[in-house]
C-alpha cells in the first residue's frame, strides 16, 4: 500500500494539534487561520480536502513541495520524505548528527542524510532485511 503525501501531511496535522486542539470540522474559522499569499502550490487550492494540513505544515517548515511549485498531493510519499516530516517535527537535533554514514544506499550529501541518520541511530528505522539498504526513493 503506497500512502499519499496529502495524506501524511493531515496525519501529522492532527499528531502535531491534537494536544492542543480539538479538531473540528470548522477548523479554518476556528482554530487558525494562516496568511499565506494564495496559490500556495499550483496543485493545492482551497477546495482540497487536505489544504489546511497542507498550508500549516508548510508554513512550520515541516512539508515542502518541489521547485516546480507543486505539491504533488496525491503522489506516494517516499521514504526519505517521510523521514524529513517524522525528524523535522520532532527530532529537530539531528542538524547537529556528524553520521553521514548509515546505509550503503544514502549519500553523504543528500539533503536527507542526516535525517535518516539520526533515525537510525534512535532506532526509529532500519534497512530492509534482503539487503540492509534504506531505499530512500521507494
Amino acid at each position: 500500500m503506497q500512502i499519499k503525501r496529502r495524506c501524511i501531511a493531515l496525519f501529522f496535522i492532527l499528531l502535531l494539534l491534537s494536544p492542543y486542539f480539538v479538531i473540528a470540522s470548522h477548523l479554518e474559522k476556528n482554530i487558525f487561520i494562516l496568511t499565506t499569499e494564495n496559490g500556495l502550490y499550483k496543485d493545492v487550492d482551497s477546495s482540497n480536502s487536505h489544504y489546511l494540513a497542507i498550508r500549516y505544515l508548510t508554513s512550520i517548515g515541516v512539508v515542502e513541495g518541489y521547485d516546480n511549485g507543486y505539491f504533488k498531493p496525491n503522489e506516494p510519499i517516499k521514504r526519505a520524505e517521510l523521514m524529513k516530516i517524522l525528524m523535522d517535527s520532532f527530532y529537530s537535533d539531528y542538524i547537529k548528527s556528524d553520521d553521514l554514514s548509515c546505509f550503503r544506499d544514502v549519500p553523504s550529501y543528500e539533503w536527507f542524510t542526516k535525517r535518516i541518520c539520526k533515525a537510525k541511530k534512535k532506532k526509529i528505522i532500519d534497512g530492509f532485511k534482503h539487503d540492509g539498504l534504506f531505499h530512500p526513493e521507494k
